[in-house]
């Protein structure tokens, strides 16, 4: 399950076509449950891209809980962690089914 998250966040973005790391990241964004939830997550896949300028500071990151959109960046990179409102998008697509 933690390799199909972290692939979800399209590795082939981070690499060019022989593998080599692309320049740097300007945004790195963690949303939805294990992205606003899951801090251990959102440090591995820091550490993980370390080498293209993203690092997480851990007091910010232990901290950020999803209910608040938090800046847990410490590197050149930001780092997001956004909170997703999944039910502000639920209501809007039931409204447009029921024709309101």
């Amino acid at each position: 399950m933690l390799e199909q998250w972290l692939r979800s966040y399209r590795p082939e973005e981070l690499f060019d076509g022989d593998g080599a790391p692309v320049e740097a990241i300007c945004v790195l964004e963690f949303t939805g449950g294990v992205g606003e939830r899951a801090a251990p997550v959102r440090r591995l896949v820091a550490a993980r891209l370390g080498f293209l300028g993203v690092r997480v500071d851990d007091h910010a990151n232990d901290s950020a809980d999803g209910g608040t959109d938090t800046d847990i960046g410490a590197g050149d990179a930001r780092v997001l962690v956004v909170r997703a409102r999944e039910d502000v998008e639920i209501a809007r697509q039931v409204r447009q089914v029921l024709g309101g």
